[in-house]
């Protein structure tokens, strides 16, 4: 009995130490670094668990070289099988910022396969501003560096987005967006930014809503008399403000349709 407790001991040293070789999350850590220009520190020592199946639990700051994003807590779960499948995982975290957007209540499952380099995002739900985001998708992190998104929108603030990522600063107009059944796509290499590459169409609905002001106002209605009196060449021009001031002016607006994305710029056709 006790030969056979010892040959079991060596067994599960052996097993141990190799899974440890595997899993060291030094080494993995450094190759993330290296692969992806970012900055990774272990908050605490890992937790591990190896029966009946390994799990190992920890929490990392996470920074990039290029100040594009950050998180001060994030907690991680990978769990792997005695057997030769992929590598699932869980990720949490309160707050995470990119390019100035502070993205909130972060939660990711997915599994990642070691042989092909490819993780796959089984769900991804996150909250931007006062909306939210739910989503699945692919990132292939071999020579084709590529992220592909799939999922929904709900009531994201268009404004406060632009505002925190310093594109622009809308004071007349406020929209808000929906979108069911969006499909994007963006490259990962040489460490570009993620919404330069982007590809994809994201059908929409929301609301729209248009500042005026009592001086515009009149000016309309001065400029839609002074058209009908001596300038009537400006009738097109003259109808299209008046109805942008009578039925977008202080009021919502609803609105519907698709918008098509390619290398960041967003084009539609129908909206």
């Amino acid at each position: 009995i006790s030969t056979v407790i010892g040959i079991a001991f060596v067994i599960i040293s052996v097993l141990f130490y190799i899974f440890y070789q595997k899993y060291n999350l030094e080494n993995i850590i450094k190759k993330i670094e290296l692969n992806n220009n970012v900055k990774i520190d272990l908050i605490q020592n890992p937790k591990w668990n190896l029966f009946p199946k390994i799990i190992i639990d920890f929490n990392i700051k996470l920074k990039d070289k290029f100040n594009k994003f950050y998180a001060e807590n994030i907690s991680i779960s990978l769990e792997q099988l005695y057997n030769f499948v992929p590598i699932n995982f869980n990720l949490k975290t309160d707050t995470f910022y990119m390019e100035g957007l502070e993205i909130k209540l972060i939660k990711l499952n997915g599994n990642y396969y070691f042989i092909d380099n490819n993780i796959n995002i089984k769900n991804l739900q996150a909250n931007i501003s006062s909306g939210s985001i739910i989503t699945k998708g692919k990132i292939n992190l071999s020579n084709k560096k590529q992220i592909e998104l799939f999922g929904n929108l709900k009531n994201i603030h268009l404004n406060q987005i632009l505002k925190q990522l310093k594109l622009a600063d809308w004071q007349r107009i406020e929209l808000r967006l929906s979108s069911n059944n969006f499909k994007i796509s963006s490259s990962l290499k040489n460490n570009s930014l993620f919404i330069n590459n982007l590809q994809g169409i994201i059908p929409v609905k929301g609301s729209m809503y248009f500042v005026s002001t009592e001086e515009e106002r009149f000016g309309i209605a001065f400029f839609n008399l002074l058209v009908e009196k001596m300038l009537p060449e400006y009738k097109k021009m003259s109808e299209s403000l008046s109805q942008i001031i009578n039925n977008f002016s202080d009021s919502p607006a609803l609105y519907e349709g698709t918008l098509n994305i390619k290398n960041g710029m967003i084009h539609t056709s129908n909206l």
